[in-house]
């Protein structure tokens, strides 16, 4: 009987600690959308480093459900190399 009850006990609480997790992680999309507001809300350009991790999250898997594009790709990949030669031309 005691073991039953602890049975119950601790499943219910896997499935709420999951639920929980499920809920609340960061998802890859609203990683994607808060780097998108950042690059809305900065005066400039995005930084290198926030387009590398925009091309990380929507580039990274073709298949999956944050991809961009192959032409998107394509251009954040020709941005990423444009930025990371001009920071070579002005280290120079």
């Amino acid at each position: 009987m005691l073991r039953r009850v602890f049975a119950v006990f601790v499943t219910l609480l896997l499935i709420s600690v999951a639920f929980v997790a499920y809920r609340y992680w960061p998802s890859r999309q609203t990683v994607t959308k808060t780097l998108e507001d950042a690059a809305k809300r900065l005066p400039g350009a995005p930084t290198l480093h926030e387009l590398e991790t925009l091309y990380r999250v929507q580039c990274a898997e073709p298949q999956g459900p944050n991809y961009a594009g192959e032409a998107m790709c394509r251009k954040l990949n020709d941005d990423i190399n444009a930025r990371k030669k001009e920071a070579d031309r002005n280290e120079k």
